[in-house]
């Protein structure tokens, strides 16, 4: 998304935005008038009736009411409260000119999910083209510890935990290992999860694309609630994403404000990613290297 235009009361904004094939933007509203006209490639639209109350903020109850396809030329309206999704269903890039009746920044605009029926994507599953030993007992980061055949492992991974842990001192010594108790399991949904994870892996095991590459399965053999309970809690690891230990914000949890500068101690920030209030939904690489370029601009500016 490129912004060509915007009014200085920001009561008009035009954007240029391109999406790539199988790429597009869920049912969402602007809350202004919208005006799109198609430069390249095409651009499948679908207009939605929103049939519940609107009580669960950030989810929409849907039917569809008309669906068209955008191409060179044609053009399409919206009116604030209009809901829609689009995306690319092209096999090239579709490029669009979207004229707003406010800069999209200000206009307090929703995107629903109409899935999970909740705020957050919760999961995600790791694909590895490694396989793990055929008994407990292994240290899945040491190279030693993985066979010599080929083979492959699906890791069911929960992005938003429950759970709760801690990262307390050691001693008075500052340089000292901290002690860290993660506490995992120590809610039950985060199990519950988990279970539903291992049980979508088995699922896609058994489907045809990957059933014919499979020759014989590996841990957990007996692939029934009980035991993937009991498999879960003796495998279950990080994936090494810890955030929020010095989280920003304003309660009394809070380390840093929103320049990033700590509490009570003058000309100290910190700038990574235990500075998030919250972990994102995926990878946490790329938002840490967005945190650290708006530090050196607060801190240069």
């Amino acid at each position: 998304m490129h912004l060509l235009h915007e009014e200085k009361d920001h009561s008009l904004a035009v954007f240029a935005i391109a999406w790539a094939p199988g790429k597009g933007l869920a049912p969402h509203n602007h809350k202004t008038w919208a005006v799109v006209s198609g430069i390249q490639g095409q651009e499948h639209e679908t207009n939605y009736k929103r049939i519940d109350d609107g009580s669960k903020e950030g989810y929409a109850d849907l039917v569809k009411t008309h669906e068209e396809t955008l191409y060179p030329g044609d053009a399409s309206c919206c009116l604030p409260e209009d809901i829609h999704s689009v995306w690319n269903n092209g096999s090239e890039i579709a490029l669009s000119i979207h004229t707003y009746g406010k800069h999209l920044n200000h206009t307090g605009r929703s995107i629903f999910d109409i899935n999970q029926k909740s705020k957050n994507v919760n999961f995600q599953l790791h694909f590895s083209p490694i396989c793990i030993k055929e008994e407990y007992g292994y240290d899945a980061y040491d190279i030693n510890d993985y066979p010599s055949y080929d083979g492959f492992t699906i890791l069911p991974t929960l992005l938003h935990p429950n759970s709760r842990g801690e990262v307390t001192l050691s001693s008075s010594d500052p340089l000292s290992s901290p002690t860290i108790q993660p506490n995992f399991l120590s809610h039950k949904d985060d199990l519950d999860q988990l279970v539903k994870g291992g049980e979508i892996a088995f699922k896609l095991l058994k489907d045809t694309a990957l059933s014919k590459f499979i020759k014989r399965n590996g841990l957990p053999y007996n692939r029934n609630s009980e035991s993937l309970i009991d498999h879960i809690k003796k495998t279950l690891e990080t994936v090494y994403h810890p955030v929020g230990t010095c989280k920003m914000g304003k309660d009394s949890l809070s380390v840093v404000n929103h320049k990033l500068q700590v509490y009570g101690i003058s000309s100290l920030r910190v700038v990574d990613a235990s500075i998030m209030p919250s972990i994102v939904s995926g990878n946490t690489n790329a938002p840490v290297y967005m945190i650290a370029e708006k530090a050196s601009d607060m801190i240069l500016n």
